[in-house]
């Protein structure tokens, strides 16, 4: 029997739902972001605007995405994206540099981060466990057993992506379907055991004698933690290829996605504050834990190190899964043919490549745990640059095929592009106050492409001549 050519259409909507939650429920909701959000909105009211505000950014990102994938539903996801919006004559410098970015930058950046916080608890439950079992680990060793947990973390998930798509769906289905659950049953737990906690919502509003600009201000502040948090959806049009009907199954996997997840976050924050006040949550940087420790006593580590291992292990599933489809759809652009077992569409040599790229960076930064903070702001400023010119994507494809049949189309056309894209120049300023140094070295490592492709796309152009 012939092999298929081509990959096989196994996914539907709630897969890509799983896909989006599993990437977008890491770390963050649990981490520093909602206290860093919190300092700026010291009231019930204001904390949850900001959840509800971000939900809102994400859902007008997602839409103008769900309008680009209904259009173009291959694997190269934003890739293929910049490449008809700004591509001209079979070039697109732009969808070049993104490439470029995602490859040796952002993509391995985000892997390596994920992939030392899921190290560091692994380390935590570990210890835990040998000395509940009366053998302690040695001391002195948690530097090491981070360092081999974080490249091990890294090379299973390129594994279990090659093992095929079936594979990694169930993987990853998995992985969100306990995520979420854990973080409905702590929001369930919260919001029991707060019952007697309502003196803790003080102030409701905003405190007396603020002014409405002062609110304004801290809100869009707020923002940028909060952001952080909901990074993530943009994943979903990468496995469009392996979709059946992505046109309408992927606009609907976002939107469900994204506004049930915007939900829960809203939900957790006011547990935090339910029980923590917002005066507490703005003043804690071990908040979760703080929390944890309320409820479960001695156990509360060990629960907090538990659900942040489970959330990052899916979101490394989801980023291994979605970008060996962008390495490949570029490489195929450059001319590279691969020969591939569509039956099982591994992407073995884009896989390997990315696994090549993000242990190199690990072996950098040394798997510290500090170096986690740098990795996240040197890719900041890139990433809200090309989600700016996503967004205008729509409004250039409009103007340049107005003809043209789009499956699904944005609602509030161009209102919602032009919010996200005055929210990508506002993160982008909020990452310079933030760290200005890093950003300014990921810039820098993006432009670095500029000569790398005035000077290859000559060669490529004359070698595919050749060729042909």
């Amino acid at each position: 029997m012939e092999t298929p050519r081509g990959p096989q259409k196994v996914l539907d909507w709630t897969d890509c739902v799983g896909l989006i939650v599993g990437i977008m429920l890491g770390t963050g909701i649990f981490a520093v972001f909602p206290k860093l959000a919190a300092e700026h909105n010291p009231s019930v009211v204001m904390i949850l605007a900001a959840w509800i505000a971000g939900t809102v950014i994400a859902l007008c990102g997602a839409f103008c995405f769900a309008e680009l994938a209904s259009q173009f539903p291959s694997n190269g996801g934003e890739y293929v994206f910049l490449k008809e919006a700004f591509g001209r004559r079979g070039r697109s410098p732009l969808s070049f540099l993104f490439a470029w970015a995602q490859i040796l930058v952002i993509r391995p950046a985000s892997l390596v981060s994920l992939s030392i916080i899921l190290a560091v608890n692994a380390d935590i439950l570990l210890r835990r466990g040998f000395e509940t079992a009366g053998n302690p680990m040695t001391p002195g060793t948690e530097r090491e057993v981070i360092y081999i947990i974080t490249l091990g973390t890294l090379a299973f998930f390129t594994g279990m992506t090659l093992a095929g798509v079936k594979t990694s769906k169930r993987l990853q289905n998995a992985f969100t379907t306990m995520k979420v659950l854990c973080l409905a049953v702590l929001v369930g737990v919260g919001l029991y055991l707060g019952r007697d906690k309502g003196a803790n919502l003080v102030p409701l509003v905003w405190p007396d004698g603020t002014s409405l600009g002062t609110v304004i201000k801290n809100l869009g502040i707020a923002l940028i933690p909060v952001m952080w948090v909901f990074g993530g959806w943009n994943e979903a049009p990468y496995i469009a290829a392996d979709m059946k009907d992505p046109s309408r199954n992927i606009p609907k996997a976002l939107i469900a996605g994204v506004a049930g997840l915007g939900l829960l976050y809203a939900l957790i924050n006011f547990v935090y504050v339910l029980h923590l006040s917002p005066a507490g949550l703005a003043s804690s940087w071990t908040f979760s834990s703080d929390l944890m420790k309320m409820w479960f006593g001695p156990l509360g580590e060990i629960v907090m190190a538990s659900v942040l291992v489970l959330s990052t292990a899916g979101a490394i599933n989801g980023l291994t899964v979605t970008g060996a489809r962008m390495t490949h759809a570029f490489a195929e652009d450059l001319g590279v043919t691969f020969h591939e077992d569509w039956e099982r569409p591994s992407y073995v040599a884009p896989l390997l490549l990315n696994l090549g790229v993000s242990l190199a960076m690990a072996f950098l930064v040394d798997c510290e745990p500090e170096s986690i903070d740098k990795l996240l702001v040197f890719t900041a400023g890139v990433v809200w640059i090309f989600f700016a010119l996503l967004a205008a994507s729509t409004i250039v494809l409009r103007r340049r095929r107005p003809s043209a049949e789009i499956p699904y189309k944005l609602p509030l056309y161009p209102f919602t592009p032009l919010v996200f894209i005055l929210m990508c120049g506002y993160m982008l300023y909020g990452a310079w106050e933030y760290k200005p140094w890093e950003t300014i070295y990921g810039i820098a490592a993006l432009l670095m492409g500029i000569p790398v492709y005035l000077a290859g796309m000559g060669a490529w152009e004359r070698m595919r001549k050749e060729a042909a």
